[in-house]
């Protein structure tokens, strides 16, 4: 296993991390890039209309006060149920600023936000206009350790996906001591992004909860379950966890940020540069022992510019439980649902499985 592969800092004292989609990608595909040519990590400024960078780039070549009209432009109430949890945020910020000139590039210019990320959001487009058109194959799996490809697509070492409707889960058969999610969500964007064909199927929060991980989830497993700012999916999480049978051990944080290590976003009401992965631990009957997930721990990373292209955990996940486990990580069982890109020694099943490992043209 290729060690190193995107966790950049793990400052286990101060609970923070950060991470590198790019270097996972480059060390784990190498040669083998499906479509690396097209940089959809290059976000060199944060999320703006194009009338609004146009204004700000102007107004830094002028010398004109920008904090002033930042305020009159946005909105700045919080919402109420997360108050506490951007409060703790915003105390780690320092923490990052101080680490982020050994990982993060200068600048961004004044080109670079005047251009506000316009080929960036060209290349993603066309990246997903050309994926719709791919036919995904229903099974695949690589014993190897090294890439290989099958049906058009790359599989990295000891990988392994199945095509597979989540009400089929039980069709598995066997159990995990990681289950990772990302459940597809309902939510405007996506719903905009339907009408262009690049969007996802998405599911209701009760459909989500007849979901056999219960099953699934070996005795002191642990469930790692990416999850948005709104209330009702937080509580839909605490809610499934009960069903399940599934103790909640911990939160983990991804604050997202440019190449640059600015925000993408600030805290304002409508929007929010994090998400959330709740974490819970299947307990065993006898013996049980909660797992120290590292409640609280902050990461730091560049997104892609696909929407809910998530970094990758897995490095993340070995660095901090790994030792935790009954087993070695190499010979853990490991399961990722709703997975649209492959991991190095992980099953991925949904119906994207290996949507982003495409062998295309660009």
């Amino acid at each position: 296993m290729i060690s190193e592969m995107s966790v950049l800092k793990f400052n286990k004292e101060q609970n923070v991390a950060i991470i590198s989609h790019t270097n996972y990608l480059e060390l784990v595909y190498k040669e083998c890039m499906v479509w690396g040519k097209l940089d959809i990590f290059d976000i060199k400024t944060p999320f703006r209309m194009d009338l609004e960078a146009e204004n700000i780039a102007k107004q830094m070549e002028t010398g004109d006060n920008l904090v002033n009209h930042k305020k009159k432009k946005r909105k700045l109430e919080l919402e109420v149920s997360f108050q506490d949890e951007i409060s703790y945020l915003k105390e780690k910020l320092p923490i990052f600023l101080s680490l982020k000139q050994f990982h993060f590039e200068e600048g961004p210019t004044i080109e670079d936000i005047r251009h506000n990320n316009k080929t960036l959001r060209e290349n993603v487009k066309s990246l997903l206009q050309t994926l719709h058109t791919i036919n995904i194959p229903e099974v695949g799996q690589n014993t190897s350790n090294h890439c290989v490809e099958q049906d058009g697509v790359v599989l990295p070492p000891k990988s392994e996906f199945r095509k597979l409707d989540v009400a089929n889960l039980d069709e598995l058969g066997c159990s995990y001591d990681l289950i990772l999610m990302d459940p597809p969500w309902s939510n405007k964007h996506v719903k905009r992004a339907k009408k262009t064909n690049v969007g996802y199927q998405m599911m209701d929060n009760d459909d989500l909860a007849q979901m056999p991980v219960s099953k699934l989830l070996a005795d002191d497993g642990l469930l790692f379950v990416w999850c948005t700012n709104k209330v009702k999916h937080r509580a839909a999480v605490r809610a499934w966890f009960s069903s399940w049978g599934v103790s909640m051990v911990g939160t983990w944080y991804w604050v997202k940020v440019t190449k640059h290590g600015e925000m993408v976003t600030q805290f304002t009401q409508d929007k929010h540069p994090y998400e959330v992965v709740i974490i819970g631990q299947k307990l065993g009957p006898e013996n049980s022992i909660k797992k120290d997930v590292k409640d609280g721990l902050v990461i730091f990373s560049v997104p892609s510019g696909i929407h809910s292209h998530k970094p990758p955990l897995t490095e993340l996940i070995n660095t901090v439980v790994g030792g935790q486990m009954d087993k070695s990580w190499d010979r853990l069982d490991k399961l990722e649902i709703f997975g649209r890109y492959l991991l190095p020694g992980w099953v991925t099943v949904g119906d994207q499985p290996c949507l982003l490992n495409s062998l295309i043209n660009i």
